[in-house]
């Protein structure tokens, strides 16, 4: 396999497509930006405010923020009402869109690959024909996320204390390492699922086995969760600058009611230009990672190669017949 190729391919094909960057990576990435946002905010000041960890803490970051959603209600059952609403609207977002979105790029770069144009319209029904299967994969191995691990740890550690924490560290260490073991060996479940049609546990099975077929192909994988880890880098230092640069415009302004509502303007469009900035980076090395899981996932199952007996077969034909070996 040409990795070189499929890279320099998967990148040609993200500069020259950048629709599909604005209309199926854009908006995920903006959604899963704020998310990260919430998340580090949320496990930060639920840290600080750990009766467990820290002494004279009266109440919990939690129950302050139920107080005051409450409160709203007191003050005004419309204001309630409308938050309300609006929470569940990004909450549905969120779990949905993404999901939605990940369907079409998948499918939008494979039939490009085999010379199909690639129109953004149909990105929208190729990704509610997948929706339904990768929204289960999604939930399947939610929890076994780098995330998920390190939300385990951190509630451990705020509601237990150091000691709970030690006394768990194996467990949640052999946790981790079988999380990146599953995420290795899953790599190549969603294509299965979107692309070949196969059933959740099944695109997971037939994932596994291609993984472990082709083992040098290690390599590749390793590349990709570089860019992958980069990503990830490039979100928790945005994830974490953007607060500290809206609370620092802010403070600036803190010394009179007048100036406190400029901070507040100029620090929140501060704000979003950083996210709407740090999103399409992350939205065009989505693209772009995907693109190489894509061409790679192709060239692995529909190249051909010789099995034991003299042979030519697909990959995908060799797999088949590996599968019904173990079945």
């Amino acid at each position: 396999m040409l990795y070189k190729k499929i890279i320099s391919d998967a990148w040609h094909f993200t500069q020259e497509n950048k629709r599909i960057v604005k209309w199926y990576a854009l908006f995920p990435a903006i959604l899963t930006t704020i998310a990260g946002i919430l998340f580090f905010v949320y496990q930060y000041m639920a840290f600080v405010t750990s009766d467990v960890l820290f002494a004279g803490v009266k109440e919990s970051f939690l129950h302050h923020i139920m107080t005051v959603y409450i409160n709203l209600f007191d003050t005004s059952t419309k204001i309630g009402i409308t938050v309300t609403v609006l929470l569940a609207i990004a909450g549905l977002m969120y779990l949905f869109v993404p999901v939605l979105c990940q369907g079409a790029l998948i499918q939008l770069i494979a039939r490009d690959k085999h010379g199909d144009p690639v129109r953004i319209r149909n990105g929208v029904s190729h990704g509610l024909l997948s929706f339904l299967p990768l929204f289960e994969y999604g939930l399947v191995i939610r929890t076994f996320t780098f995330a998920s691990v390190f939300g385990e740890m951190a509630f451990i550690l705020r509601n237990f204390g150091w000691g709970w924490l030690k006394a768990l560290m194996v467990p949640l260490g052999l946790m981790l390492c079988v999380s990146m073991l599953l995420t290795l060996f899953f790599t190549y479940s969603e294509y299965f699922i979107v692309i070949d049609k196969k059933k959740v546990f099944a695109s997971m099975k037939a994932s596994t086995l291609l993984v472990i077929k082709h083992w040098e192909h290690t390599l590749l994988i390793l590349l990709l969760m570089a860019i992958i880890g980069l990503r990830i880098l490039v979100n928790i230092l945005i994830v974490l600058l953007i607060p500290g640069v809206i609370i620092g415009i802010v403070a600036i302004f803190v010394y009179s009611a007048a100036l406190m509502k400029v901070g507040v303007i100029v620090g929140g469009l501060v704000g979003l230009v950083a996210l709407y900035f740090t999103s399409y980076l992350n939205a065009v090395l989505d693209v772009w990672a995907k693109s190489i899981w894509v061409y790679s996932f192709l060239e692995l199952t529909t190249g051909e190669e010789i099995d034991a007996r003299g042979n030519v077969v697909t990959g995908g034909e060799a797999l088949e017949k590996e599968d019904a070996a173990l079945t």
